[in-house]
């Protein structure tokens, strides 16, 4: 429990960012040693000098308590990337966040299906609609994957209720704490998410659906996703850039 308030207080540091962070997690092996560091030793990582300052400036864990007891209170979980959820491939990212907050019931066993990544527009025709609950159907009979996509309206409420209409365990990543539901009109299907899979952010409870959440959203969502299938996106759409950040992570692992 401790360790995991160090965690937390890492990860709501003002203006210190998660490339940053994971620096510090690099440099010193864990965030209770972030913590106790002084500033010249923190200096010693080239950091900066501002966020420095800032890291000396928010020791104290009261934050990072009120946190804990209400993701205790609301049964939410946290996975740092010490756990199982994180792969080698998610720990090497430094555009990815250290610790996630996760409501579900996921297994390891899970962790280790095939992921697919389902997206695309909200307001997508009849026949997208369709082609995307084909393809769940389709690919569950064969592969028993795990569904990912971001609880949005359109093509990502029918991957989700498709997937568990089929038995198979889905994954929402979502762009606000998980004491919110958004869209409202997605409540019930955010419930059985977290009853068939999880819904997973990585802002802590209270934290409302701003716009600049999402483009981070959709970084969880193509990170998460061995195959990626789009239906009926725009050009600037959202989905766009999850496609481009898929095809970037794979290209950087194969060119390992």
């Amino acid at each position: 429990m401790d360790d995991l308030l160090y965690w937390i207080w890492l990860t709501n540091i003002s203006g210190v960012g998660i490339k940053t962070q994971r620096n510090l997690l690099n440099w010193f092996g864990n965030p209770r040693n972030i913590y106790e560091a002084d500033i010249a030793v923190l200096l010693e990582t080239g950091v900066g000098k501002n966020r420095c300052e800032s890291i000396v400036n928010a020791r104290g864990l009261e934050r990072a308590i009120r946190i804990n007891r209400e993701c205790e209170r609301l049964g939410i979980k946290t996975i740092t990337r010490e756990d199982t959820f994180y792969s080698d491939k998610h720990r090497s990212d430094d555009n990815l966040p250290i610790l996630l907050y996760s409501k579900g019931n996921l297994s390891s066993e899970d962790y280790g299906r095939k992921h697919i990544g389902v997206i695309g527009a909200r307001r997508c025709t009849q026949e997208d609609k369709n082609a995307c609950i084909k393809l769940i159907e389709n690919r569950g009979s064969v592969d028993n994957p795990v569904i990912v996509s971001g609880a949005a309206k359109g093509i990502d409420g029918y991957a989700h209720t498709a997937a568990i209409k089929n038995g198979l365990k889905t994954i929402a990543f979502v762009g606000n704490g998980l004491d919110i539901y958004y869209p409202r009109e997605h409540m019930e299907l955010f419930d059985m998410i977290s009853q068939n899979g999880a819904v997973i952010s990585q802002f802590p409870p209270g934290t409302p659906p701003l716009k600049y959440h999402f483009p981070m959203r959709n970084r969880l969502i193509a990170a998460w996703s061995d195959e990626l299938q789009v239906f009926g996106a725009g050009r600037n759409s959202g989905t766009r850039y999850t496609v481009e950040y898929f095809d970037s992570i794979n290209l950087s692992i194969n060119n390992r």
